[in-house]
C-alpha cells in the first residue's frame, strides 16, 4: 500500500519527505489519519483502563471501608469516629467525620503527582497536583453512604457508554490539534524554504510538515505503550521534527523542476 510505504520511509528519509510535497490530497489525509491514530491509541488505552480501575477501587473502598454516614445541614455525621485513609494507584481516599482531618491533612498524605479525595465534616476535599479545593455536600448532592454507593453503582454500569463518548470527543480533539500542529509547522517549513530561495508553496510545506512528524509520533507511541517516562518529551519532539523539516526543505533544489515529482497517489 502506497501510503504505508510513504509513512515508513518518512520515519528515516528526509530525501523522500522532500518528494512527498507533491502527494495528492488523499495521501496527505491518509498520513494525518495515521498520525492521529498512533497518538490516540496509547492515550485511549490509558484513560480507559485507569478510569475503570479507579472507579472500581473507589467503589470498593467506600462500600467496604467507609463507616455508615449521613449528611445533615451540610455537615457529615457518623457514629464512627474512625479515620479512614486508603492509598490507591491513582491517589488517596480519606474519610473522617470529626474535625481531626481537613484538606490540609489530606494534602500531607497525597503525593504531588496524584489525586486526593477526602470526605470530611464540612465537605468533600479535593487535592490535585498541589491544588486544594472543598466542595459542599449540598453541591455534590450526597445525603448518605447508601446514596453515594448507589451513585457509584450507576456510574459503573453506565461507564462504557460514558467512556465511548469521552473517547470520541478525545479523538475529534486530537484531529483538531494535529491539523493545527501540521499547518502551523507548515508555516515554518514554508518560510524556511523561501529563505533558501526554494520553489515551494504553502501546501507543499504543509505536506512536508505532516511527514516530518512521523518519526517523533512513532517514538512517542512506543514510549507511551511501554510506559517509559521521558523528560522534556514535547520539547524533544519539536526539536527533532524541526530538524527533519529543515533537512527535507534543504533537499528541494532552487529550481523545482530539476527534481522529479513523485507520482504516488
Amino acid at each position: 500500500m502506497t501510503f504505508l510505504k510513504r509513512f515508513f520511509k518518512s520515519i528515516y528519509s528526509p530525501d523522500d519527505i522532500a518528494t512527498y510535497r507533491h502527494v495528492k490530497t488523499g495521501g496527505l489525509i491518509a498520513q494525518l489519519i495515521l498520525l492521529v491514530c498512533l497518538a490516540f491509541i496509547p492515550t485511549a488505552y490509558l484513560v480507559t483502563t485507569v478510569s475503570k480501575t479507579l472507579l472500581s477501587d473507589v467503589h470498593q473502598v467506600i462500600k467496604n471501608d467507609f463507616p455508615e454516614f449521613t449528611v445533615k445541614d451540610g455537615k457529615l455525621q457518623s457514629d464512627s469516629k474512625k479515620a479512614v485513609v486508603e492509598s490507591l494507584d491513582q491517589g488517596v481516599l480519606a474519610f473522617n467525620a470529626s474535625n481531626d482531618m481537613d484538606e490540609d491533612s489530606l494534602s500531607q498524605v497525597t503525593p504531588v503527582n496524584k489525586v486526593g479525595v477526602g470526605f470530611f465534616k464540612e465537605g468533600i476535599a479535593l487535592e490535585y497536583f498541589g491544588t486544594s479545593q472543598t466542595i459542599p455536600y449540598s453541591m455534590a448532592n450526597i445525603t448518605s453512604k447508601a446514596d453515594l454507593v448507589k451513585t457509584l453503582d450507576t456510574a459503573i454500569s453506565s461507564s462504557s457508554y460514558v467512556m465511548t463518548l469521552v473517547l470520541i470527543f478525545m479523538f475529534i480533539l486530537l484531529i483538531v490539534i494535529t491539523l493545527i500542529k501540521v499547518f502551523f509547522y507548515g508555516l515554518f517549513a514554508f518560510f524556511l524554504g523561501k529563505s533558501g530561495r526554494k520553489t515551494i508553496s504553502y501546501l507543499d510545506a504543509v505536506r512536508i510538515s505532516a511527514f516530518s512528524w512521523t518519526l517523533m509520533t512513532v517514538f512517542t507511541f512506543i514510549a507511551e505503550t511501554l510506559n517509559i517516562s521521558i523528560s522534556y518529551l514535547s520539547e524533544f519532539n519539536i526539536l527533532i521534527t524541526i530538524v527533519i523539516m529543515f533537512l527535507a526543505v534543504k533537499r528541494i533544489p532552487t529550481d523545482d523542476q530539476s527534481l522529479p515529482q513523485s507520482q504516488e497517489k
